[in-house]
């Protein structure tokens, strides 16, 4: 899967009901396919991460960690943050129609990081977390997310994005499904990784629905 999934930018939708494992299978992706990802956390800005979580970003630089505060994920052109209206954006050389419009209404700190490739040509990779959190903040319809994955995978960008509880129909609109199977909340137990769907019949042929991993083949030991 890991191979697959480094051939090009992508996107993976990552659900389940444990939030610990979840996060640590989405930590551990992140930085199997790129070891600088970039981590932008979705949470109250007064609130702080719990300790599990900050083990896990206990090995991240602070230039790599990022708080979204969840009025910043409201994808529409009234809740956009406009502070860098002026920015100069820096599109592909044929970009899609459309795509400075969709990379306006993408919040102003992943739009940054966005902006800025990797110099060897291997995909920036921008791990999203507990995207629920701001699940009032923009359409759940299927569809409604696929202009920015497409926006951000045009500047050479694969993103993970992560949902715990349950998940909306727009998480079809990521290239995978993976569901994180196992106990639930913050108890331990047996857990399995599941590839819930593929988007595109044929992307990834090596990950078909229904296959199963250990979540030890992601999580960092």
């Amino acid at each position: 899967m890991i191979e697959a999934l480094r051939l090009q930018p992508t996107s993976v939708a990552l659900t389940g009901q444990n939030r610990v494992l979840l996060t640590q299978v989405a930590v551990g992706l992140a930085g199997h396919l790129n070891p600088e990802f970039l981590w932008f956390d979705i949470r109250d800005h007064r609130s702080q991460a719990p300790p599990w979580q900050l083990a896990l970003e206990s090995d991240l630089s602070s230039t790599r960690l990022h708080l979204i505060d969840v009025p910043e994920m409201r994808l529409d052109s009234e809740g956009a943050d406009r502070e860098s209206a002026g920015t100069v954006f820096n599109p592909p050389a044929a970009p899609s129609p459309g795509l400075l419009d969709d990379l306006s209404r993408i919040p102003e700190s992943i739009r940054r990081a966005a902006l800025t490739g990797e110099p060897d040509g291997v995909p920036k990779v921008i791990l999203l977390t507990n995207a629920e959190r701001a699940s009032a903040a923009f359409d759940a319809s299927s569809g409604s997310l696929r202009p920015y994955i497409e926006a951000l995978n045009q500047l050479g960008v694969t993103v993970l994005v992560t949902a715990c509880s349950r998940p909306r129909e727009n998480k079809h609109d990521l290239d995978l499904l993976l569901r994180v199977e196992g106990p639930r909340d913050d108890a331990r137990g047996p857990a399995t990784v599941v590839c819930e769907g593929v988007r595109t019949v044929g992307r990834f042929p090596s990950v078909p629905p229904g296959a199963t991993y250990s979540p030890s083949a992601f999580i960092h030991p």
